[in-house]
């Protein structure tokens, strides 16, 4: 009774209310626990795609003195091996410790990086304190004397949780840079694509749609932040701080997102309505249909902005010439083939990623040799062709035959690329 009335005192005075910040704390407990669990289907799910990596970050945790694999029962080296031998996947249990010790040592590089200091995350550190307490001590939480470490702490979490406990040691191989690096283009990735609206709307799919299919939805979304995240990780320029990156890379976004559908050609058109269809018949919102449709189609946005930005040309301008390219060399089709390539082999999958960038490289430098051409005028892809014919003969005629040639191996990706990128340095 003390308690009720004391909490009746403070609500009258103006005061916090007790009640209030014990839900928000247990609902964020509750969050926290579900977002978890869900992090751990994904990676059964993903199931021996994800083993090598898995056997990777059992490694990298071993060396760095956080993880003593004989104490958690994970398996050693050679019964991964005959795991994936008789296609057995790591279990719940283990996909669950490799969960808590990812983050874990995520935590203590980002205490040791100056990624935390950025002051685009305050609103991390905002998050972490209950409405309440946000709206009447604000001053005071920004003050904070573990405001680096409640920052690391947030941060590590929603970083493995979105992208799985393999996602950090996966793009240190894949692209050489720190984890403090990895978390900010992390952060990037989430802010342009306004991703957390997107999920939290996925999350209220809850009983409304097959479970199995609201984690495939899940798993589109991880693939997007993977992807983005590498992307801005090669290509982010973050001298300016997260604010300005994500600010002038989403107002591009929004730009194309606008003129999304006049600029895609009809086979494009066709894959997009396709995908809508299919989330449609599985009792996805159409509005979030095409919200998620038009998102995946848009991976190559960051490219078609940042050349924007670079030529100080209209993203609509630089997106259809962009996408010319591509269908004249039937890039999309290269990178869609190429996509079973890495399934279950994380040697596979980094080589893949490689080249992947390597197209995306070439794409990049043919709109920017088209645009050399043009000079001050309007890009004329057509006048760029007829001076490149012979060039561009070989690399279509390359593509041609690989892509009608059954499956794709990772030698003929290879050959593939080497083509595309002779063709980007022609003069």
């Amino acid at each position: 009774m003390k308690v009720f009335q004391g909490e009746k005192r403070l609500r009258t005075e103006g005061g916090l209310s007790v009640r209030d910040i014990t839900d928000e704390v247990a609902e964020a407990v509750l969050r926290n626990n579900f977002l978890q669990t869900l992090a751990i289907s994904m990676g059964e799910r993903r199931g021996l795609a994800d083993l090598g990596f898995q056997n990777r970050l059992i490694h990298t945790l071993e060396a760095s003195g956080l993880l003593d694999r004989g104490l958690e029962a994970l398996p050693s080296d050679i019964e991964i091996i005959e795991r994936r031998q008789h296609r057995q996947p790591l279990t719940r249990p283990e996909l669950a410790v490799l969960l808590a010790y990812s983050k874990i040592a995520l935590y203590y590089d980002l205490i040791a990086s100056t990624v935390v200091d950025d002051p685009y995350l305050s609103q991390v550190l905002a998050d972490y304190f209950p409405k309440t307490m946000r709206e009447r001590f604000a001053a005071e939480i920004e003050g904070h004397a573990l405001r680096r470490e409640i920052i690391a702490t947030m941060l590590a979490n929603a970083t493995i949780n979105r992208g799985g406990s393999t996602f950090v040691v996966r793009l240190a191989e894949e692209t050489g840079r720190e984890a403090g690096e990895i978390c900010q283009a992390f952060a990037a990735a989430m802010g342009v694509f306004n991703l957390s609206a997107l999920i939290n709307r996925i999350d209220a799919l809850d009983n409304k749609v097959d479970g199995e299919w609201q984690l495939t939805l899940y798993l589109l979304i991880q693939d997007i932040i993977r992807r983005q995240t590498a992307w801005f990780l090669r290509h982010g320029r973050f001298q300016e701080g997260l604010s300005t990156v994500i600010s002038r890379y989403r107002e591009g976004l929004g730009i194309l997102a606008e003129h999304f559908s006049a600029l895609q050609d009809e086979k494009q058109r066709s894959q997009t309505e396709a995908a809508i269809a299919e989330f449609i018949a599985h009792g996805v919102p159409e509005d979030l249909a095409r919200q998620i449709a038009a998102l995946a189609a848009l991976s190559a946005a960051p490219d078609i902005v940042s050349l924007a930005l670079k030529f100080a040309r209209p993203e609509a301008e630089i997106c259809q010439l962009y996408f010319q390219i591509g269908a004249a060399l039937r890039l999309d089709e290269l990178r869609e083939a190429s996509e079973t390539l890495g399934q279950t082999d994380d040697f596979n999958r980094l080589a893949v990623n490689s080249t992947l960038e390597t197209i995306a490289a070439a794409q990049r430098s043919l709109v920017g040799k088209v645009y050399e051409l043009a000079d001050e005028g309007a890009p004329d892809f057509k006048a760029w062709h007829e001076r490149h014919r012979a060039g561009f003969a070989r690399a279509r005629k390359s593509l041609d035959e690989i892509l009608a040639g059954g499956e794709l191996t990772l030698a003929q990706l290879t050959v593939a690329v080497a083509h595309l990128r002779d063709l980007a340095q022609e003069e």
